[in-house]
């Protein structure tokens, strides 16, 4: 009777352990997209090894890739945007969460410990001890200690299912943190390098201006002489005056830039 009880007992376990592996939640399929190897526009005789399919790998770090540039003052901007940008912080505080929501649901995967110590204060009934309605009892203190520990098999995958999604969330948080780093990192390094243009081709209208107005005096004072007409006096002060305002736009453009 004791071994029948105790194959009983033992295949229950069994049974158990088997559910346990088996998962009700059905599986997760990426929806599959045909893409094709080349444009159809592609002409054969001229195909190399030039094209490949993207491979994206938002999650993968870039590194510090704008100090191939040898600029202290880029790298000093970049840090200061990466510093105190708040959407930069935002997705970082995101990852952040995503993590502590897996920790949570791989802790499903573990038992519950749980302990308790306190006082109780209770006062016997008269009745209870024997004694009359109208007599004293006296109130008395109990110190209790208890514990307890709870386990729950994943039977249908629950847990299992609940942990995928936290990691997918996890890599998905990650992927866009890591997007919107190299985007602020793109963004900076753009604008800095448009400042740059904008001071060069600056200082080439300020030497152009310069000429300008030296070619305007010298035809002034050729017209004065005699030598040249009122139309080359007004074509070198209108050469002059376009110059003028191309170099105002410039400086227009680099403010908005710069506070960019």
């Amino acid at each position: 009777m004791a071994t029948a009880k105790q194959s009983l007992l033992l295949s229950s376990l069994m049974g158990s352990l088997l559910l346990a592996g088996c998962s009700l939640a059905p599986e997760y399929q990426p929806a599959k997209v045909i893409v094709p190897v080349k444009f159809k526009e592609s002409d054969a005789k001229l195909e190399d090894n030039n094209w490949k399919i993207a491979q994206p790998a938002d999650q993968q770090l870039r590194g510090e890739w704008w100090r191939v540039f040898n600029d202290a003052q880029l790298n000093e901007l970049e840090q200061q945007a990466i510093s105190g940008n708040q959407s930069l912080k935002a997705a970082a505080a995101n990852i952040q969460a995503s993590r502590a929501l897996r920790s949570a649901a791989q802790a499903e995967r573990l038992p519950s410990i749980g302990a308790g110590f306190g006082p109780t204060r209770q006062k016997p009934s008269p009745a209870s001890l024997g004694l009359d309605d109208n007599a004293h009892t006296s109130a008395q203190t109990l110190w209790r200690a208890q514990a307890n520990v709870s386990y729950e098999l994943d039977l249908f995958g629950r847990i299992a299912s609940s942990v995928n999604a936290a990691t997918a969330d996890v890599q998905q948080q990650e992927a866009l943190y890591q997007s919107a780093l190299l985007a602020l990192q793109a963004d900076v390094a753009q604008g800095y390098f448009l400042i740059r243009q904008l001071d060069a081709e600056q200082a080439i209208y300020n030497r152009t201006i310069k000429l300008l107005g030296e070619t305007r005096d010298l035809v002034q004072t050729r017209f004065r002489n005699g030598l040249v007409s009122e139309l080359d006096v007004s074509r070198a002060q209108t050469e002059l005056a376009t110059a003028q305002t191309s170099a105002l736009n410039i400086a227009r453009n680099r403010a908005n830039a710069e506070h960019a």
